[in-house]
């Protein structure tokens, strides 16, 4: 998410987008409820997502095993990690899964369905977060 901001002066060309606002990003993590676990914000408009999550406290978390430890869900008879679903700009790890692309057997299809409908829970976070919640 991009928010507008008054850019410093001396920094003013790192934040301005091609539409000349000047916006930083915000990167944010909710559960599946939609309640936010995580927020960083301040980088400028010009950084890549994957980027700004790779410099995160939270991605230092995962990393270090200690945002989710030991914690799984039950599934039928599957116990299963708890993950992050994320889009395509961000690399698959142990806990974050993103849409397949290519070729898709139905399978990958039903899972991408899937993944889809877990990250629009972000999306409505986000919207409530804009002040535009329904």
């Amino acid at each position: 998410m991009h928010i507008p901001i008054h850019a410093p002066e001396y920094q003013a060309t790192l934040y301005i987008n091609q539409k000349e606002y000047f916006l930083v990003i915000l990167q944010a993590m909710s559960d599946h409820q939609g309640h936010f676990l995580d927020i960083s914000v301040g980088w400028s408009s010009k950084a890549h997502d994957a980027r700004v999550y790779h410099n995160s406290s939270v991605c230092q978390k995962l990393h270090g095993g200690i945002f989710f430890p030991d914690h799984h869900i039950r599934v039928g008879d599957v116990d299963m990690p708890v993950c992050l679903v994320g889009d395509m700009a961000y690399l698959l790890q142990p806990w974050l899964m993103k849409p397949y692309t290519g070729h898709l057997n139905p399978s990958w299809q039903a899972l991408n369905a899937r993944l889809s409908r877990v990250r629009i829970v972000v999306e409505v976070s986000f919207s409530w977060l804009k002040g535009r919640g329904k």
